[in-house]
């Protein structure tokens, strides 16, 4: 986008810059690295948590480097942003080399991406990308069977199919087990989960049982019949009761159809 242009005032021999536009909001997402600098994770998070950085503005960005924020009235106590439970400065976290030295494995972009699609709301981009990832082989078929049964009973409120995913992580686990390679931690939450779903998936039956089914516009709903021992007992006790007034056992002959009866209703 072009910068508008200086406008040169009368009398003047120095251009006057153009104002500038309003800055615009947008929405920044951050994957921290508590491997690599737990101190300072955990003061970024308990500054978000008070809402810090809203409305400060970035001074510094660079790729793969650093991204700065600054409080225009940081100097001066009373008009300072509340830094809550956060510290303001921290001693650098530079000797980590046992962090440094985690390779990014395919596995582990993987499941930053998952992550961070969940956490920034994309839930549908997220369920595809968790659920790629319970094809997996090893312990990350399991993890990815406790995100997407999360999601789907949490975010898409389907406890269904949270219910299918979890019971298949849970075989997933137990497949490890079997060949020395357990998860104990993993089998327990699937298994609280699992007995979860299944309470409220069963409460949930009866009311739609109960629930009538969608009738087209217009058309009459249809009545529900009597069971046949209940039909024949309805009958017998109109045939009594016609017995008893002296009312006809059969009907007699229309007089639509029959002309001759016509007279005699009449008469």
């Amino acid at each position: 986008m072009r910068a508008p242009a200086a406008t040169l005032q009368a009398g003047s021999t120095r251009p006057t810059p153009a104002p500038r536009a309003a800055p615009s909001r947008s929405r920044c997402a951050t994957l921290p690295a508590p491997a690599f600098a737990p101190l300072h994770v955990a003061n970024v998070v308990m500054l978000a948590g008070v809402r810090y950085f809203d409305g400060i503005p970035i001074v510094r960005s660079q790729d793969n480097y650093v991204v700065q924020w600054a409080d225009p009235d940081g100097e001066s106590p009373e008009k300072a942003k509340p830094l809550g439970s956060a510290k303001p400065r921290l001693q650098a976290e530079l000797d980590r080399p046992a962090a440094f030295a985690a390779p990014w494995s395919e596995e582990r972009l993987f499941l930053d991406r998952a992550r961070v699609l969940r956490r920034l709301g994309r839930i549908d981009e997220a369920c595809a990308a968790w659920s790629s990832l319970t094809a997996s082989p090893g312990r990350l078929a399991v993890v990815a069977a406790i995100e997407l049964a999360k999601l789907r009973e949490h975010r898409l409120r389907d406890p269904v199919g949270a219910l299918e995913i979890a019971t298949r992580g849970l075989a997933t686990a137990e497949r490890r087990r079997r060949i020395g390679r357990p998860e104990p931690a993993l089998e327990a939450n699937l298994e609280r989960r699992i007995e979860r779903l299944r309470r409220r998936v069963a409460a949930a039956r009866p009311r739609s049982r109960m629930r009538p089914a969608p009738q087209a516009e217009g058309a009459s709903a249809p009545q529900p019949s009597a069971p046949p021992v209940r039909r024949a007992a309805a009958a017998d006790m109109r045939r009594r009761i016609a017995s008893r007034v002296g009312t006809e056992a059969m009907p007699g002959p229309s007089t639509n159809s029959d002309a001759a009866a016509a007279p005699r209703s009449r008469s």
